[in-house]
């Protein structure tokens, strides 16, 4: 019964509260009203405070006038905690049951707290909602700009087409049989130049993307990959040696990135030699899985295999890892998409401080090269 009466309670408090909110938003709130509640607000916290000083000086005084409640002491009997036990149960449940629950009253100045408290509530989702708001009011924007550039085209295709139409209609009745050939021949011609035209700028773009291409990988094995297999092996950053030798590679770097001694051969040595082993090991099969997400077909697979087989030092490796992954980059440049790395290493590193790649925001092992045209073009 009492349960039911509280649920009850509860029912009719909520709608009320749902009403004055409802009145709330049809009624627009004006500096007037904004101090009236300020002032509400201040006289209910003045309110509560007088209650909560009038609940502490009673409760003051009923502690000075009633004995402190004797609980079961272990120096006692059993059948004597017992009886002392059953009476504070007795107690308890007399307080529980002769107690009425109540809910605050319509004027209460616990409604304001109430609604406070939900305002509060709604304001930290509100702000949680803002960053995917914000990151999705970005893609909204640069997908308008998508279309509004493809809109522009559009219109001026269609305006150039229908001046086209209107000079044909306009033209047409004037020209005779010969006129008309002979302007086909003509449009043909000029199809059939501009096409050559293409195919030969074409021709001429893969041959250049091509040389350019032999002079970055020669680049690469040669000068790039002795500084980047220095860098995995522990050795000087990419820059801060510019020859190293293959002898250096040799022998290994220490803790500290120093060169080891050539003549030192111990079993530290063949500790080193047979870590570097397993670096070159690691470098070429992270190269070898990023050539074979590259690229789909089976020959390439293979030449790829037998490419990392002929691989036997750290210089190769390096450089047969910097290869494929320009490679993989270059395959997704048209994209937006990122390459997923295996791990940390001395080529993304040093593409990222050399402003060509970028690594993802909120994930450092996804890389991208850096849209140099779209920076541009903004």
């Amino acid at each position: 019964m009492v349960a039911e009466d509280v649920a009850e309670r509860i029912r009719v408090y909520q709608e009320s509260c749902r009403d004055v909110e409802k009145e709330r938003g049809r009624v627009a709130l004006t500096a007037a009203d904004y101090e009236e509640y300020n002032r509400q607000i201040d006289k209910t916290l003045r309110g509560l405070r007088e209650q909560v000083q009038r609940q502490e000086l009673a409760l003051r005084k009923l502690r000075a006038s009633v004995n402190p409640l004797e609980l079961p002491r272990p120096h006692l009997q059993p059948n004597e905690r017992l009886a002392q036990t059953r009476r504070a149960i007795q107690a308890y449940k007399s307080l529980l049951s002769g107690g009425e629950l109540q809910l605050p009253a319509p004027d209460s100045p616990l409604n304001g707290l109430l609604a406070i408290q939900e305002a509060q509530r709604l304001v930290r989702e509100f702000k949680h909602t803002i960053p995917s708001t914000a990151e999705q009011l970005v893609r909204d924007r640069e997908r308008l700009k998508a279309e509004e550039a493809n809109l522009r085209d559009a219109n001026a295709i269609t305006t150039e087409l229908q001046r086209r139409i209107r000079d044909i209609r306009q033209n047409g009745g004037a020209e005779d049989e010969a006129g008309r050939k002979k302007s086909k021949q003509d449009l043909n011609r000029a199809a059939k130049e501009l096409i050559k035209e293409q195919r030969r700028k074409g021709v001429e773009i893969d041959e250049k993307t091509a040389e350019l291409q032999n002079a970055l990988k020669e680049f690469i094995e040669e000068h790039l990959a002795p500084m980047l297999a220095a860098e995995n092996m522990g050795g000087p950053v990419v820059g801060d040696q510019i020859e190293v030798s293959d002898s250096a590679l040799e022998a290994g770097y220490t803790a500290r990135g120093k060169e080891r001694k050539a003549s030192r051969t111990s079993d530290k040595q063949i500790a080193s030699s047979k870590k570097q082993q397993q670096r070159i090991d690691e470098l070429l099969h992270r190269g070898k899985r990023r050539s074979r997400n590259a690229r789909r077909d089976g020959e390439d697979e293979e030449e790829n295999e037998e490419d990392v087989a002929k691989t036997s030092n750290p210089r190769e490796a390096a450089a047969e890892e910097m290869n494929s992954l320009l490679e993989s980059l270059l395959n997704i440049a048209a994209t937006s998409s990122y390459v997923e790395l295996d791990e940390d290493s001395a080529a993304s590193r040093f593409l990222v401080k050399a402003k060509i790649a970028q690594f993802h925001p909120r994930d450092s092992q996804k890389l991208r090269l850096i849209d140099v045209a779209r920076e541009l073009a903004d």
